[in-house]
């Protein structure tokens, strides 16, 4: 990465158009981009929301070793970490994806990844499946986790996590860190926040 770019934070919730970004950052020149679980060891917490200190204690390794590395950051896990990383790179950019609505993030959310952790008898019926399946318990033990922390996080487990979260964010990391981004906006706004030219290639839209 030149030392003219900006390391980013990503802070945004799953579902928010983080893999679009991903892809922006690669064209506006950012080599190395972490989206998701992408092999490394924080592809091994079993609890998304641990604190930095448990995220060492399970791992072996400071939240610093592991993401020192990348440019950029996007999407769970590391963007449960975005308040701890935004204090350990003092120079970063902290970018939050959001939809346009509570209920359009919910819908993306919960028909691809959601309902796995729901109450009602899809989640229950698909946890039992992957219980039943060999190899599966990780798994098992990531949704319960999940659940159970989104729902002491904010208070329930529905749409307003969308507006609890980027609120949350919006308190905690000062406005001239901050793009609050829907990438339905395109480049505009993420270039300039950046200090990027606008490149002549649409923005992506995976």
């Amino acid at each position: 990465m030149s030392k003219a770019k900006r390391r980013v934070v990503g802070a945004g919730l799953p579902r928010t158009g983080t893999s679009s970004l991903a892809f922006a950052l690669e064209i506006l020149g950012y080599d190395r981009v972490l989206h998701s679980h992408c092999g490394n060891a924080l592809s091994d917490l079993v609890c998304p929301d641990a604190d930095a200190l448990e995220l060492q204690k399970q791992s072996g390794v400071s939240l610093e070793e592991l993401t020192s590395s990348w440019d950029a950051t996007l999407d769970s896990p590391t963007a449960d970490f975005y308040a701890e990383m935004s204090e350990l790179f003092p120079g970063s950019a902290v970018i939050l994806t959001v939809r346009d609505s509570d209920q359009q993030w919910w819908a993306s959310w919960y028909r691809t990844l959601g309902v796995f952790f729901g109450s009602d008898w899809r989640g229950r019926l698909l946890r039992l499946f992957l219980w039943m399946d060999w190899g599966s318990h990780e798994r098992n033990d990531m949704i319960s986790h999940f659940t159970h922390l989104w729902r002491s996080k904010y208070g329930s487990y529905g749409p307003d996590i969308h507006t609890h979260h980027n609120l949350e964010v919006q308190r905690r990391i000062s406005p001239e860190r901050l793009l609050v981004f829907n990438v339905k906006q395109g480049w505009e706004p993420l270039c300039r926040f950046l200090g990027e030219d606008v490149p002549l290639r649409p923005f992506p839209r995976m």
